[in-house]
């Protein structure tokens, strides 16, 4: 079982600007940034639905995609180069996974959470991230989320 969730309109948010200095208290953008995630996520329940439901733990695994894409203005540099408001993949996996999984998050209606997969993330074996150029005019996150056999 596969299901795809589109994010229109929405950049990537980096780990780094999650959390103050101590790492236990999240930055206001962060949390508005989460919002906004769960807000886009409140139409697309069901997928999360079907997911729950068909996912036996002692048979199967989570293999994830997931696309940053950028407007090509966004990408690129002038100079043709990979420009810094492209975030470091790896810097974006991490907040947007917690998100899709933690049951914590499944306590609160949209805006402030969503029915997600309530489950710990441990069961993700493959995790696929990319950032790409498009011709969009805005930014938006491809998110796919496949149930394979252990």
């Amino acid at each position: 079982m596969k299901r795809s969730f589109f994010l229109d309109n929405l950049r990537p948010f980096s780990i780094n600007a999650t959390y103050y200095g101590n790492g236990f208290v999240k930055t206001s953008a962060a949390r508005e940034w989460a919002m906004e995630v769960f807000h886009r996520l409140a139409g697309q329940e069901q997928k999360f639905k079907e997911l729950r439901e068909f996912f036996d733990p002692k048979k199967h695994a989570y293999h994830v995609t997931m696309i940053a894409n950028y407007p090509k203005a966004q990408f690129y540099t002038k100079q043709g180069l990979l420009s810094s408001k492209t975030f470091d993949l790896t810097n974006c996996e991490k907040g947007l996974i917690d998100l899709f999984w933690l049951p914590k998050h499944a306590l609160s209606a949209s805006p402030l959470g969503c029915q997600n997969l309530q489950m710990d993330d441990k069961y993700i074996t493959q995790l696929i991230s990319r950032k790409r150029a498009t011709e969009d005019s805005e930014p938006s996150i491809e998110v796919e989320i496949e149930i394979v056999e252990l």
